[in-house]
């Protein structure tokens, strides 16, 4: 046998005996969280498409590009990171053990399936947006937090403030819209809204938004009827901001044990109730000033549009102009500090003119309100007390 020959043979037999390693594959079919995929297009956004890609070992989009708000984003990768969030008990999704494109459980599918656009995917011509199921349904859970406490709103004011922001849809969709949310809760064996009938042929996806809604929203589960109300003179409820200096706690820190899911509900009631006492509080000072009409139309956007703007409150001042309220509320003391969003400071520097957070303290006892004007980082001392991270 030639030198040559004998190569080929050793060669042949190496290769016959390496046994490849099989990989087991996963499928998106548990994927139903919208709100975990715009949670992981926000890690995006915030450390970049390089530190993204290199963070979670995917490469970007070839094909099934995912579209959102103007940008373009990687569909399989963005599902993976959206999964390990909604999913963080279940193995994480990687570039080996998953797969993008269209076919039922691949990524692709799956984000198209709750409501995103991904190239290559058709869009059902009749069907919602995402958006405009978010906002029905937001709409809905604060109608039914309203009656589940006893406090009375009106229908209509709330259908045509879902159709201000949907222009193609009209009283009678919304009011179907409405009417399938119940139908929803009804198989849900959870409180409906008796004046919408529940009509169960509805669309999978509002049935994925509302299971989202129900795991954040306060609106059914939180008890709004112990609202503190508005009494007495407006100018004794606001004060001037403190004169304080913040700085972060030096030495060990004491070692306590948190359930975060508890914390984090006990904070949104206490928010969302900091929220309604702002509106009404906005509500008497247009009154007051002889611009009724305009406190008719003030609007609880955190509410009715979602938490993701950087205000919670769409008010008006002594002209008729637009104000942006963030309200913030402590049951501590005025000099208690605050935390803000990354999010909430760069609205702040956007809206600077008509931007306004009214700090409420000393909620349910003495509950007294400050406001501070302009961009967060102008009109507050700003400390860096979280990091995201990864291995350096």
């Amino acid at each position: 046998m030639s030198e040559r020959s004998s190569r080929v043979s050793v060669l042949a037999v190496v290769s016959i005996n390496v046994v490849p390693e099989i990989v087991k594959t996963y499928t998106y079919t548990k994927l139903t969280s919208p709100s975990a995929v715009k949670k992981a297009i926000q890690i995006w956004d915030e450390i970049g498409e390089s530190a993204f890609l290199a963070l979670y070992g995917f490469q970007n989009a070839r094909e099934y590009v995912l579209r959102y708000e103007g940008k373009e984003y990687p569909s399989k990768a963005i599902a993976a990171v959206a999964y390990g969030i909604q999913h963080p008990e279940e193995p994480q999704m990687t570039s080996l053990n998953s797969s993008g494109g269209k076919s039922p459980g691949k990524a692709g599918w799956a984000l198209a399936r709750i409501g995103f656009e991904v190239d290559g995917i058709p869009k059902k011509a009749r069907h919602w947006s995402l958006s405009e199921v978010e906002l029905t349904v937001r709409a809905y859970l604060n109608m039914l937090g309203l009656e589940l406490a006893g406090i009375d709103y009106v229908k209509a004011e709330f259908n045509r403030n879902v159709k201000r922001h949907l222009n193609s849809r009209s009283t009678a969709a919304i009011e179907y819209k409405f009417q399938n949310i119940s139908a929803a809760l009804q198989e849900m064996k959870l409180p409906f809204i008796d004046g919408y009938k529940p009509y169960s042929e509805y669309q999978a996806l509002l049935k994925y938004v509302l299971e989202d809604e129900l795991e954040s929203s306060f609106s059914v589960l939180g008890n709004v009827a112990d609202q503190v109300p508005v009494n007495g003179e407006l100018d004794s409820y606001f004060v001037e901001p403190p004169e304080t200096k913040l700085q972060l706690p030096e030495g060990k820190q004491k070692v306590i044990q948190t359930s975060w899911s508890k914390r984090e509900a006990k904070n949104r009631k206490l928010g969302l109730r900091g929220e309604v006492f702002v509106l009404e509080l906005e509500k008497r000072r247009l009154i007051n000033l002889g611009l009724a009409e305009k406190s008719e139309q003030i609007e609880h956007v955190s509410q009715t549009i979602g938490d993701g703007l950087g205000y919670d409150i769409l008010s008006f001042d002594e002209d008729g102009r637009e104000l942006h309220i963030e309200v913030k509320t402590t049951l501590a003391g005025i000099e208690h500090p605050f935390w803000v969003t990354r999010n909430e400071l760069s609205v702040s520097q956007d809206l600077s003119e008509s931007y306004r957070l009214y700090r409420v303290f000393n909620f349910g006892t003495n509950t007294q309100v400050y406001c501070l004007e302009g961009a967060l980082d102008e009109v507050c001392q700003l400390l860096p007390a979280n990091f995201l991270a990864a291995p350096a």
